[in-house]
């Protein structure tokens, strides 16, 4: 058997019946859909990134870094694409 849910509000009731009418589907409908809409905009509290997980992303970012530089001084300058005549080297 269905379980019932009331929504005592003149608004939420007004509204879902107008927008059944234009759609042409119950007001059971849009309340599911609207339900379903926000479920999959909100992310729940467990699917949040944790402030361990953040640090421990960045650790291994900066460690990449790191290892790129390899002891120098990490050269971000794009000249080092190019030939003395603008080619690619």
């Amino acid at each position: 058997m269905p379980q019932q849910l009331n929504v005592r509000s003149d608004k939420a009731f007004f509204t879902a019946k107008r927008l059944a009418q234009r759609l042409g589907v119950s007001t059971t409908k849009i309340v599911e859909d609207a339900l379903v809409e926000m479920e999959k905009r909100t992310i729940a509290p467990s699917d949040k990134v944790t402030p361990r997980q953040a640090q421990e992303f960045l650790d291994g970012v900066m460690a990449l870094v790191k290892e790129a530089n390899a002891g120098g001084k990490l050269n971000l300058d794009d000249r080092d694409l190019y030939d003395e005549r603008g080619l690619p080297k």
